[in-house]
Order: structure tokens, then C-alpha cells, then sequence
């Protein structure tokens, strides 16, 4: 999804759920900040193409959000020695732990942060984010170019960007060089 896409989509869901309906495009398009109904109806087909929107034909108000399906959650399962088979039945909603504004997903290109448990083609959801602790995984900008996936440390001014695998040496940089964009949220793994 498209940064604008997700804006126009954080719309919606905002107005739908304080107004209990969909914002028309005019609506939209002033609620963000766009001058054209153009722009926002290409982006609106989009969705809809995705399969992030509905669209009800013929209605002035007509966007709906799919229906978010939820996961049964049924049990537990050890990794270490075998635990008793004990069936539950909850739901885990992963759209509702995931709703956080802004959120975007990346996916990985390399193994500097497999000592991290991140992979080559594994998906980071990460969290936008001008600054972030010691240590905390993030997406870096540097010289307002390239971007990386690393922990940082800041210290004796200077930016230190750490990988995950003893084949990487450290990086080194001047503050001004380096860019926090995003703090590590979450990440997922795909087998099929």
C-alpha cells in the first residue's frame, strides 16, 4: 500500500467508525488535503483493486471495509519439552494488534540482521519513528539515500549501526548523516 493509499484508507476507517458511515470524496479529498477528486478516486480504484475497500455501486457514500477474518487461537505449544494438549477456543483479532497509525511493511533484503531472528524475504512491520532508544532495531536513512535495517546506538556523538550477523562489521556515522524513519513493530514469516 502506497503512503497515500494508507492515508486516504486511515480516513475512512476513522470516519466510519466516529460517523458510522463512509466519507464521500469530496469529503476525502478536503479531509486530506488534496485538490483534486481526481487523484483521490484513483486511489479510492485502487483499494478496491486490492480488495482493501468495497464498493457498493450507484451509492454516494458506498465504501466499506471488508470484514477482517480472525484467527482461532487453540492452545499452546511448546518449543522446549512437550507440554499437555490443552484445546482453547479464543480469537486472536491481528488487524486490531496491528492498528497502529502509520504502520508500514518492508521486507527484507539480506542476512546482517539474522542473529535477530530476521531473515532474507521476511516482512517488518515497522512503526514511523524520528528517533528510537539504544539498541532498538530501526530503519535508518543515511546521507538521505540508502536505508538499512539495524540497531542503533547513540553515543560520544556519534551514530553507531549494528547488525545482527558477525559477518558485518559496525557502521559509524556523523549524527547529521543518519535518519531514524522506523522502530521495529513486528515481523512475519510466510512457509507458503
Amino acid at each position: 500500500m502506497t503512503q497515500p493509499e494508507r492515508q486516504i484508507m486511515d480516513f475512512i476507517e476513522k470516519h466510519i467508525q466516529t460517523q458510522g458511515y463512509s466519507p464521500s470524496v469530496t469529503e476525502i479529498m478536503l479531509g486530506i488535503g488534496y485538490k483534486s477528486r481526481g487523484s483521490v478516486h484513483r486511489y479510492i480504484d485502487s483499494l478496491v483493486r486490492k480488495g482493501l475497500l468495497l464498493r457498493e455501486s450507484g451509492r454516494n457514500r458506498g465504501l466499506t471495509l471488508p470484514e477482517k477474518p480472525k484467527i482461532p487461537l487453540l492452545g499452546r505449544i511448546a518449543a522446549g519439552m512437550p507440554i499437555e494438549a490443552i484445546p482453547e477456543s479464543e480469537c486472536v483479532d491481528f488487524y486490531e494488534k496491528l492498528n497502529c497509525p502509520g504502520l508500514y511493511q518492508l521486507i527484507v533484503s539480506g542476512d546482517s540482521m539474522i542473529d535477530a531472528g530476521i531473515c532474507d524475504g521476511d516482512s517488518v512491520l515497522i512503526q514511523p519513528a524520528q528517533s528510537a532508544p539504544n539498541g532498538a532495531i530501526v530503519v535508518a536513512l543515511i546521507d538521505g539515500e540508502n536505508a538499512t535495517l539495524k540497531r542503533i546506538y547513540q553515543r560520544d556523538g556519534r551514530v553507531t549501526l549494528k547488525a545482527e550477523n558477525p559477518a558485518y562489521e559496525p557502521q559509524y556515522y556523523r549524527p547529521e548523516q543518519v535518519q531514524v524513519q522506523g522502530v521495529l513493530f513486528c515481523l512475519a514469516r510466510f512457509y507458503r
